[in-house]
């Protein structure tokens, strides 16, 4: 990313996300995640590219959404065709879960052992 320097701070010539345009995109998702629709709060939220920037996408507003961290820490450097393929697949095979949710799925905590 291009960027120059005027007196001791740089500026970014291109690719430069704002506060704002953050908050704009929360609210134009209505603050939920953009691939699974769960509810996020400023701790249970995480920003991805839509194309990661290893795949060539860019650090714009245009290729930006916002992720339950789990769901991002899943999608990784997928593009998201790449990852609702994915998704499908594993939803097709284990289609059997009731009526249960993914976060009502998760491993719980194993015991401690006492250590004897």
């Amino acid at each position: 990313m291009a960027s120059e320097t005027r007196g001791r701070k740089a500026v970014r010539k291109r690719g430069h996300v704002s506060t704002t345009d953050l908050r704009n995109l929360a609210q134009q998702q209505d603050y939920k995640c953009w691939l699974t629709g769960v509810d996020l709060t400023p701790r249970l939220s995480s920003l991805d590219h839509k194309t990661a920037r290893s795949n060539g996408g860019e650090h714009d507003i245009e290729n930006l959404c916002i992720l339950h961290p789990v769901i991002n820490a899943a999608k990784g450097s997928l593009n998201m065709e790449q990852f609702v393929h994915i998704c499908h697949l594993v939803a097709a095979k284990h289609a059997d879960t009731g009526d249960k949710t993914w976060w009502e799925m998760q491993p719980q905590d194993e015991p401690r052992s006492s250590g004897s």
